[in-house]
């Protein structure tokens, strides 16, 4: 009855004659979506209704649709064609979308064509193209040692010395780590030892380890001999992206989206069609609005504002993070190896994102005799952060934490509140019985921190006030104010003022400072006077004027390596003055610093030192080798086999020159774990060495170390003639002897890499011949000039 109305009106305004094209036609209608061809499908159609017969079929053919069935009664019954939106020209940009509450279509009868537009809400997102978690280990059985040695003493006292190592023993992505030192006090002492596993999203941890203390703010983490399960982000490739808030946008055909922060590009990417999750890893940390710009292949663009968060702490949206962990309570009383102190202890943490700009932190431990709980709040906006959290435990502790920092255009403004309230103090417990092997929670206290920030033009301005109180003891207030500003380039002016407070005494202080830096070339010298005063609230004051003088030097290839040395003088008014150096060397085989002071005061003269060397073992169980300009948890050996000596070699990681290795010696790459590089090589010499430019993959996991092998050996770049017995040119041939392929021209020149070694090239000819190379040939500028020579 409608439809007949809807005709007739129509009907009134067409020529005579062409009164049936109004009447309902059927014909078979291309249907598209996202400017993708879905399938043809029978339909009734007139100016301004289609029907499809078979919605079915199009709801088949649909994989990005997430509820088909709330898309089967709309998409069966009669849709508006909404012929006003389409284009009439490419250039025209305001047509050819609409957002409709579920579907909706827009037909081109011309054309005998549907495009199909689905609410945004109803569609999946699209699944990324990047593998979610990292690869397997590239390595087997490997073993990973990193040891360190400090030394220090002083002029009439006794040498102080430890030795400290980490080592690690690995099986692919499995590992077993232990941390120990030998000290010259204590002995030898073994810290952790226990088995760890890292993989597809998830930790597992056993043996002599310390607790993970995270959501509990009042209490310390404590060595246990255990285990730990939890969730980890170690593997995931895609952790960057997790720290931040979810981007989705729709995009109705292929598009540009560029991320904008007031006004500064962040990020620009090409997406496909439909809901699309934004790549949020190049986006910096912190909580701010940006703006979306969405440009269609068209040239239709659109934008949008967002609050954007991103925080270490805050996972991503359902990306919840846990862990629980149980074990015997440890102490390091004495003894090579911890001792058991009686208890058990057992702990546990949920961290989630509730929406985009407040994260959830739950926690609790429990000893069997004290339990403890907290909940918390983390909160984002456009000037800051804020943060809340309560603790409580069965036996009436109490505490909780507030905390926030904001900003004000240049004003930054820091607030840090925290207060435990024990029912029973903590020392009044009879710590050595098995009843209370330790406590989860320490002594009662307040503290309250407060400060500001202001950034001045080529300067900043601090002030800070902080609280603390305990029991048994006053209050203590402590206070300061620090203003720097630079004047060029070079000098920097510093004020600082402090004030102590516990009301028993109140005393002050002031600094003032100038420093003068110069840089010039390898030298950097520093001049800095100073002037501090200090008062009592007994009336007593004193003054120090001091001045500090120092000039350091470095060396970018010392011993095959780079070295350091500053020398530093510092003298006052009260009869004080010292004198130092200090050096530092780093190579491919390690780490060494040392330093050496002379100190008079008061006609008393006295020498202090110290030293600290470090370096790393490692072996695959084929090969061993030692060394690494910085210690990490795992790595790569790099053997080049040669006859040449002493030729360097830059070892490119991701195309980025990372360290030195030699052809006379195993190298060492020292890499961190839980990623996975490209590594190659590039030679360091004038001289033609022939070797495989070759790209090596791996994936490395703590303790990993992954040996590569590479030949190099020098090559003669060597230009010819070629010629047949009868003198004519040999053109277009194949030449085979040379490293890598080689082809005469059509005169019969050729350029080709040989071994020094090579004494003949065979040519592919008709019949096939062969090239003796001449003993004697003339050099120029690197290159050999075999001049003509007949193919036999």
């Amino acid at each position: 009855m409608l439809l007949g109305v809807s005709i007739a009106v129509e009907s009134a305004s067409v020529p005579a004659g062409f009164e049936n094209l109004l009447e309902p036609q059927q014909g078979a209608i291309d249907v598209y979506h996202q400017d993708r061809y879905v399938a043809t499908i029978q339909s009734i159609y007139s100016p301004d209704r289609l029907t499809f017969s078979e919605p079915e079929r199009i709801l088949e053919r649909l994989e990005s649709v997430s509820s088909k069935a709330s898309l089967l009664d709309p998409l069966s019954g009669e849709l508006n064609t909404n012929t006003d939106l389409l284009c009439a020209n490419s250039s025209q940009t305001d047509c050819g979308l609409l957002a409709p509450d579920v579907v909706g279509i827009i037909f081109d009868e011309s054309n005998f064509r549907a495009d199909l537009f689905i609410n945004p809400r109803l569609l999946r997102s699209a699944p990324s193209s990047q593998p979610e978690y990292l690869s397997g280990s590239s390595s087997g059985f490997s073993l990973l040692q990193n040891i360190s040695a400090v030394v220090s003493g002083e002029t009439g006292e006794e040498e102080a010395y430890s030795i400290f190592g980490k080592t690690t023993f690995a099986m692919s992505e499995s590992s077993v780590r232990a941390q120990w030192d030998i000290g010259n006090a204590n002995g030898a002492r073994l810290d952790t030892a226990f088995w760890h596993r890292d993989y597809r999203g998830y930790q597992l941890s056993a043996g002599l380890m310390r607790t993970n203390s995270a959501g509990l703010t009042f209490s310390s983490g404590q060595k246990i001999l255990g285990m730990r399960f939890g969730t980890s982000w170690q593997t995931r490739l895609d952790r960057s992206e997790l720290l931040g808030s979810r981007l989705e946008v729709f995009l109705n055909s292929r598009a540009r989206v560029a991320i904008f922060r007031e006004g500064r590009l962040l990020s620009s990417d090409y997406y496909p069609a439909g809901n699309q999750l934004l790549d949020s890893s190049r986006l910096p940390t912190g909580a701010y609005e940006i703006e979306i710009r969405v440009t269609e292949d068209s040239g239709r663009q659109t934008t949008s504002n967002r609050f954007f968060v991103k925080a270490p702490n805050l996972p991503s949206r359902g990306q919840p993070v846990y862990f629980i962990e149980a074990g015997r309570t440890l102490d390091d009383l004495s003894g090579v190896f911890p001792r058991d102190s009686g208890g058990w202890l057992a702990r546990g943490g949920f961290q989630a994102r509730l929406s985009d700009t407040l994260g959830l932190n739950l926690a609790s431990a429990t000893t069997g005799v004290e339990s403890i709980v907290e909940g918390g709040l983390t909160a984002f906006t456009k000037i800051g952060r804020a943060n809340a959290s309560i603790s409580a435990s069965l036996g009436g502790d109490f505490g909780y934490a507030l905390g926030a920092f904001q900003t004000f255009g240049k004003t930054s403004l820091s607030l840090d509140i925290r207060s435990l309230s024990r029912a029973e103090e903590p020392d009044s417990r009879p710590q050595a019985s098995s009843d209370y092997p330790f406590t989860l929670l320490g002594g009662s206290f307040k503290q309250y921190q407060l400060g500001v920030g202001v950034a001045l033009d080529n300067g900043n301005l601090a002030v800070r006030s902080t609280y603390l109180e305990k029991p048994g003891s006053k209050g203590k207030f402590q206070h300061s104010v620090v203003f720097s500003r630079f004047f060029g380039k070079s000098l920097l002016t510093s004020l600082q003022i402090g004030n102590n407070s516990t009301g028993e005494s109140d005393d002050m202080h002031a600094l003032l400072s100038i420093q003068y830096f110069q840089n010039k070339g390898k030298w950097t010298n520093r001049v800095r006077p100073s002037w501090r005063v200090e008062s009592t609230d007994n009336g007593k004051q004193t003054s120090q004027a001091s001045i500090d003088v120092s000039a350091s030097r470095q060396w970018d290839n010392f011993v095959s390596g780079k070295a350091s040395l500053v020398a530093r003088m510092e003298a006052d008014n009260q009869a004080s003055n010292s004198f130092g150096l200090k050096s530092d060397y780093q190579s491919e085989r390690g780490r060494l610093s040392a330093s050496i002071n002379s100190l008079t005061d008061d006609d008393k003269s006295r020498i202090t030192y110290s030293a600290r060397a470090e370096t790393s073992v490692l072996t695959d169980f084929s090969s061993i080798a030692w060394g690494g300009r910085a210690q990490s948890e795992s790595a790569v050996m790099i053997d080049i086999e040669s006859e040449l000596s002493d030729v360097d070699f830059t070892v490119l990681v991701d195309d980025v020159p990372h360290n030195t290795v030699s052809t006379d010696r195993t190298g060492v790459v020292q890499l961190s774990p839980y990623k996975s590089y490209n590594i190659r090589l590039r030679a360091d010499t004038p001289r033609f060495i022939g070797y495989s430019e070759k790209t090596e993959n791996i994936t490395l996991y703590p303790g990993n170390v992954v040996k590569l092998d590479w030949v190099a050996n020098e090559i003669l770049i060597a230009y010819g003639q070629i010629i047949d017995s009868e003198g004519n040119p040999i053109a277009n041939a194949t030449v085979d002897g040379a490293l890598g392929s080689v082809r005469t021209d059509d005169s019969g020149i050729f350029q080709a890499e040989l071994d020094l070694e090579t004494k003949s090239l065979r040519v592919q000819y008709s019949p096939n011949c062969q090239v003796e190379l001449p003993a004697n040939y003339q050099m120029r500028n690197g290159v050999a000039f075999l001049g003509v020579l007949t193919c036999h």
